[in-house]
């Protein structure tokens, strides 16, 4: 069953509910995809149970239907993060009930980056997209919905110690 999306905003949440379906219909759990998209969940919520989209945001849960096409989903999923771990940034929010928000976020940059159209992508996880915005990144800018707060950096290499 696919699901009708009619409002742009309320899609990076859906596609976050598709993933959480479609991993807890195969038996994975939160870290399997939090691992690839470099979001950081504390090992107390690595259960899906506990991250539920609606604690914080709100997914009509009667438009979703069960995950369909399952291996091809999580094929496109082990597509889309391949080799992302050089580009993504690691992100961690100081409430967990904003994951799917950092999910999409993070699905964002990986599709720029692999040229990956929104509206293909919802397809892709049964979002039929009806509403009037066009398929560009610039009408789904989900990665503007985050703000860093601070940056934390470590160095590559240990340094050297130079003699002057």
């Amino acid at each position: 069953m696919k699901i009708i999306a009619k409002n742009a905003d309320i899609c990076a949440l859906l596609l976050s509910y598709q993933i959480k379906v479609l991993l807890k219909s195969v038996g994975e759990r939160p870290s399997y995809i939090a691992e690839k998209a470099r979001i950081n969940i504390p090992e107390e919520f690595n259960d899906w149970d506990l991250l539920d989209v609606n604690n914080k945001h709100f997914v009509d849960n009667n438009k979703n239907g069960q995950a369909k096409n399952k291996d091809i989903q999580i094929k496109l999923l082990n597509y889309l993060f391949e080799g992302s771990d050089c580009y993504l940034p690691l992100l961690k929010t100081s409430d967990i009930n904003d994951w799917p928000i950092l999910l999409s976020c993070q699905i964002h940059q990986i599709c720029l980056y692999k040229n990956i159209m929104p509206i293909d992508l919802l397809q892709s996880f049964e979002i039929l997209y009806q509403g009037n915005k066009e398929n560009s990144w610039d009408e789904f800018p989900w990665s503007q919905q985050i703000q860093p707060v601070y940056l934390f950096v470590e160095l590559i290499d240990k340094g050297y110690v130079y003699e002057n």
